[in-house]
């Protein structure tokens, strides 16, 4: 077979199977399928590039992420699935991209240029044959007019009732000509012919690193002619002096401030803490910590400008070096307290989704600032924060795709010490497979009920376990019924235990 055909029949082929697998269905062990396909055409197509560890681990998250959408079928695997499609795409494609921000700006440079590399195909293949000459002719003067005309025309015909009624019969006769054609499925074959497009060509554009790949801190020394030097050095030297001191009047200050409210913290949020009568745990935790986080970034983002450049060569800069490691100290200390007012919250209240996502947040912070200080002591660049931190957020999500975090807010809140505090209506929002659990254990959530009764300000609605129940197998007889519109493609094991426990398989 010519090699000029493989290319068109494998997108061909490719095409096909992804509206087998994806028209009409959701996500599931579909995409897991069309992932190893996308990789397989990737790797025959061009020649592959796994020759560094970012390319090994991002096919390893692509391959691992996917079988979690099977086993967990969670929204985080999903997300980071496509993420690492995203990152693997363009490190198979081309080698030397060192982080994830590079790979992900790659992708979507790549993707943007598609409908640029297709014309432009078009054009060079119209010159050889006569007959696709016609036919681009055709879309240049024709083609692009027509599109602007459909465009207007729906905006106005939108805009205008008047114009709507008087253009009807033609839209009717249009709809009715094209009635066996389906708008929606000609935009869902075109988006799955863009993902297919991307793995199988090569890339349109060789992607440049966003930033300078130097993990070091580079003295940048500039040369004068002679009579300008001592000048220019001087001047230099005055404008360094400057930021040092205005550096160091800034972190002292904020140093001292921040001592305060971590001793503070020290000896409320660390030591004993309880909730006192009437005290707004729910402000305390959320409006504060949002505050706090705001203030740990901002705290990096000062610690960045000051140590980016020439201050870090300052030949008396000790003070401000010392200053800035305190600085980042106390800020991985209030991290930890950001940290402590989530426990005391979960301790309270039982765990939530928004609460998880507060604690993997703030481990990424944390690492974060270990690896500012790193930064200050060694005289790193912002490169080498860039690279390391995006690297350990992606990992830290791979990482979250593993478990079904719904089944353990459920055992957790379950099984909680104070079920007079934990939020009863939120079972009904979770994920409707997680119900065989919750009905298991109504007589759990039955004396949780009788727990909230008993406080002096009742703040949940679901207080009748008869009504309950009914409310949760309402919906999950609902989603039970819209599965059965799904095919074998959308399979993952979740859907599979909630079908078994209501017997159905």
């Amino acid at each position: 077979m010519k090699t000029s055909l493989l290319k068109p029949i494998l997108t061909i082929a490719a095409l096909l199977l992804f509206n087998l697998l994806f028209w009409g269905e959701k996500m599931g062990i579909n995409l897991f399928l069309f992932s190893l396909s996308l990789l397989a055409l990737s790797c025959v197509s061009n020649p592959i590039k796994l020759k560094n560890k970012e390319s090994l681990f991002a096919a390893g998250s692509y391959l691992i992420t996917g079988a979690m959408i099977v086993l967990n079928n969670t929204g985080i695997s999903v997300f980071t699935h496509v993420l690492s499609f995203m990152f693997l795409i363009v490190y198979l494609k081309q080698g030397g991209l060192k982080t994830i921000y590079d790979g992900l700006i790659g992708f979507l440079k790549s993707y943007v240029s598609l409908p640029i590399k297709w014309w432009n195909g078009l054009a060079k293949n119209s010159e050889k044959h006569p007959a696709l000459a016609r036919i681009f002719k055709f879309l240049k003067l024709a083609g692009i007019p027509l599109l602007v005309f459909i465009i207007f025309f729906q905006i106005y015909r939108g805009a205008n009732p008047k114009f709507e009624i008087l253009t009807q019969d033609f839209t009717g006769f249009l709809t009715d000509l094209f009635e066996g054609l389906s708008f929606s499925r000609i935009i869902f074959l075109l988006f799955g012919f863009s993902f297919i497009s991307l793995a199988i060509s090569s890339i349109y554009k060789k992607i440049e690193p966003c930033f300078a790949e130097n993990n070091e801190l580079i003295r940048k020394k500039k040369t004068y002619n002679r009579l300008a030097q001592r000048f220019q050095r001087e001047s230099l030297l005055k404008n360094l002096l400057n930021e040092y001191r205005v550096g160091i009047l800034i972190l002292a200050a904020l140093n001292v401030l921040l001592l305060i409210v971590n001793i503070i913290d020290l000896s409320w949020v660390y030591i004993g803490f309880e909730v006192p009568e009437d005290f707004n745990l729910k402000q305390f935790v959320h409006e504060g910590t949002y505050l706090l986080i705001l203030s740990i970034l901002l705290s990096i983002g000062i610690v960045l400008y000051f140590f980016r450049g020439s201050l870090n060569f300052y030949p008396k800069n000790k003070a401000l070096f010392i200053l800035g490691k305190v600085w980042i100290v106390q800020n991985a200390f209030l991290t930890i307290s950001v940290f402590m007012r989530n426990f005391h919250y979960i301790n309270y209240h039982g765990l939530a989704s928004k609460r998880i996502g507060m604690i993997a947040f703030l481990i990424m912070t944390f690492f974060g600032l270990l690896t500012l200080v790193y930064k200050v002591n060694n005289k790193k660049s912002s490169y080498f924060l860039l690279r390391v931190n995006t690297w350990f957020i992606f990992l830290s999500l791979v990482c979250l795709s593993f478990f079904n975090w719904d089944r353990i807010i459920v055992s957790n809140n379950l099984a909680h010490h104070n079920p007079a505090e934990i939020d009863i209506d939120h079972y009904l929002e979770l994920d409707p497979r997680i119900s065989p659990l919750i009905l298991s254990n109504l007589d759990a959530i039955e004396m949780q009920m009788k727990a909230h009764q008993l406080n002096r300000k009742v703040w949940v609605n679901s207080l009748d376990i008869d009504l309950f129940k009914v409310r949760l197998l309402k919906k999950t007889k609902l989603y039970l019924k819209r599965q059965k519109s799904h095919s074998w493609a959308s399979w993952n094991m979740q859907d599979k235990r909630l079908r078994d426990s209501f017997g159905l398989n």
